[in-house]
């Protein structure tokens, strides 16, 4: 699938495959193919991380969550609200 989305083997980071109609993540213009290699200060690799990452941010009451999200070709800080 990275192959297939132009991304290198190594690369790390877990590539979105879809997101839900109206969510956070969407209305953050977060797309399918994108690639998240952070979530807040932690690098992430697996979804498993990823999530748990989220989870964590909930969990401490922050309202805001910064992803680095590689997208059409460029890196960038999105700003996402975290579902309570």
């Amino acid at each position: 699938t990275r192959e297939a989305r132009g991304l290198d083997k190594g690369t790390s980071g877990v590539l979105v495959a879809r997101v839900e109609r109206g969510s956070a993540a969407e209305r953050a213009g977060i797309q399918p193919g994108a690639l998240i290699t952070m979530v807040g200060q932690v690098e992430v690799s697996t979804p498993d991380q990823a999530a748990s990452s989220v989870r964590e941010a909930i969990s401490n009451g922050e309202e805001v969550l910064l992803l680095r999200v590689e997208q059409d070709g460029e890196a960038r800080f999105v700003a996402v609200e975290p579902a309570a």
